[in-house]
This record gives structure tokens, sequence and C-alpha cells, in this order.
């Protein structure tokens, strides 16, 4: 569980951890003054809950409640639009994907790679 911890100034502690280990806490300032520390580590908790200026100097945000996580459906995924263009022949069809795309005119050597090209940059030709 999700613990909030105040503080009407800006905190900064050492706790003893229950497995002996010492940890510095070092609380997150707020506008307007004081600082907060949220954790939901347990033994961070009962670390912070046994300290000495526990309920002195910073406690417990009693009005503090864990937000659950917003969970958004997916998007309706589109379809990428394809813009058909006409085209007279397939060395049209080539000129354009290498003037407009920077495609390599080796790499349009017959319909089938033409095709491939064009349909990856969003364009299906139609030949006359």
């Amino acid at each position: 569980m999700t613990k909030k911890y105040i503080a009407y100034s800006h905190v900064a502690i050492n706790v003893v951890l229950p497995s002996g280990k010492g940890m510095h806490v070092s609380f997150t300032p707020v506008t307007g003054g004081g600082s907060v520390y949220v954790t939901n580590n347990e033994d961070i908790q009962k670390a912070l809950e046994r300290h000495s200026r526990f309920g002195k100097l910073f406690k417990i945000d009693v009005n503090y409640k864990e937000e659950e996580p917003v969970v958004e459906e997916a998007a309706a995924v589109e379809e990428p639009k394809v813009k058909v263009m006409k085209m007279a022949s397939l060395d049209d069809a080539k000129a354009y994907l290498a003037d407009n795309f920077g495609i390599s005119r080796t790499k349009l050597r017959s319909k089938k790679q033409i095709e491939d090209a064009a349909a990856a940059n969003g364009i299906e030709f139609s030949f006359e």
C-alpha cells in the first residue's frame, strides 16, 4: 500500500531499515513550502514510522488516496491512406520514386520492386 508522508519544511533524514542497514530519505519540496515523500516500500514505511521525529517533524497524510492507473482503450488503428497515381509506364513510376523519395534507380529494376517501394511510401501506381 502506498503511503504519503508530509512535512512543513524540507526534510532529509536517515532511517534504519528492518534489515539493520541505514538509508537516507529526502522528501521532495512542494510549492508553497513543505515537502512530501511517497513510497510503497513497506520496509521504508516501517523505518519512517519508527523514526524519533515521526509525528513531530513529519506525519502520514491521512487524506492521501492511491490513484488507480488510468487504462486507456486502444485507439482504432486507421489504415494508412494510399495515394493512387496514374503512370504511363514503369519508367515513369521509377523516375517518380527516384526523384521524390530518393530511392536508387538500381533498386527499382522490376515491377515488383517498384510496387514495393511505392507501397512503403504510401503510393499505389495504376498504369494506363
